[in-house]
Formats: structure tokens, C-alpha cells, sequence
């Protein structure tokens, strides 16, 4: 999303009846700009991106019809004029959201994109993305998360394994 590679992993997390519950993982990217996870297994559903810039923040979630959001600087979300604007939009992005429920919703028809663009790579033979590579550096941001929570210390990625120990049952 930000064009550059993860350098350093920063991930803790807390166990609950023997398996791991919840954690958090910072991230330093190459340039430096720190990017911050938090994931549970007990929690509600959500599945929410926000990034903060000079100007404000843009909050992106993907279970609701109206969940883009850009949030200036100097603006609470919690101010009556913001409110009233965002009850107004959603009320104006209602019908086409009911529209693609009935067709299974935003969230399915991103899958059915998915499997388009990949199927417009085969016809036309063209690169797919994300590709194995991509797969690859993003097992090793997770290996390289692990191992930090395991340790309690700073997992520079380029030094986790690229690979995972895969044992089957015999």
C-alpha cells in the first residue's frame, strides 16, 4: 500500500487458554514511516485501515457500505456538524448499498474482481498481482512478527526466514 518494504517488526502478544489471543506488531518501513497492527480473536469483527497524515486521516473499513471516511486536522469525529454531514451521506449512500447487497455485497463482489483480473491475466498472458514473490516477503514479515513476540526483541525482516517449516502427518 505504501510502495515500499517493511525494515523492522516490533510484535507482542498475550495468550488466552494456551493459544495466542490477541497481539500487536509495529512496523518500520524502509523510509522510516511506522505502521501499527492490533489483531484478537475475542474481539468484534472488524477489519479497519487508517492512515495519518499532516493533513488528517483516512479511516477505510471494509464491512460497512459507508465506511470511507476522510478526517481533517483539527476536526473530532465526535463534533455535531461532522455527525449530521456522515448521517446525511450514509442516508445518500443507502440505495446502492441495499443494490449490491442483493448481489451479494461490496465484500463478495471484491472477490469476484479477484478472480477476473486473474482471468484477464491468462487470456491476455500478463503478470497477476499480487504475485508468489509478494507471498513470499509477506510470510517473512510474519515469520519476522513471530519471532519478535517470541524473543521480546526488535526482528530486523530481512534476517526472518522466507520459508515455513511445513510438517505433515505420516
Amino acid at each position: 500500500m505504501l510502495g515500499e518494504e517493511v525494515a523492522e517488526i516490533v510484535a507482542t502478544s498475550h495468550a488466552k487458554n494456551g493459544e495466542d489471543a490477541t497481539a500487536t506488531v509495529t512496523a518500520r518501513m524502509a523510509s522510516g514511516i511506522l505502521v501499527t497492527s492490533a489483531f484478537s480473536e475475542y474481539a468484534a469483527e472488524q477489519h479497519e485501515i487508517e492512515i495519518y497524515g499532516d493533513r488528517g486521516r483516512v479511516r477505510a473499513s471494509i464491512y460497512r457500505f459507508d465506511g470511507f471516511d476522510l478526517i481533517p486536522a483539527g476536526v473530532y469525529e465526535g463534533h455535531l456538524v461532522r455527525r449530521l454531514r456522515r448521517f446525511v451521506e450514509a442516508l445518500g449512500a443507502a440505495a446502492p448499498a441495499v443494490r449490491a447487497s442483493r448481489q451479494g455485497g461490496v465484500f463478495l463482489a471484491s472477490f469476484r474482481s479477484l478472480w477476473q483480473h486473474f482471468v484477464e491475466a491468462i487470456r491476455h498472458d500478463t503478470a497477476v498481482a499480487p504475485d508468489l514473490e509478494d507471498g513470499r516477503r509477506s510470510l517473512q514479515v510474519a515469520l519476522a512478527a513471530v519471532r519478535s513476540a517470541d524473543s521480546g526483541r526488535v526482528v530486523r525482516v530481512n534476517e526472518a526466514p522466507r520459508t515455513a517449516a511445513v510438517h505433515l502427518p505420516t
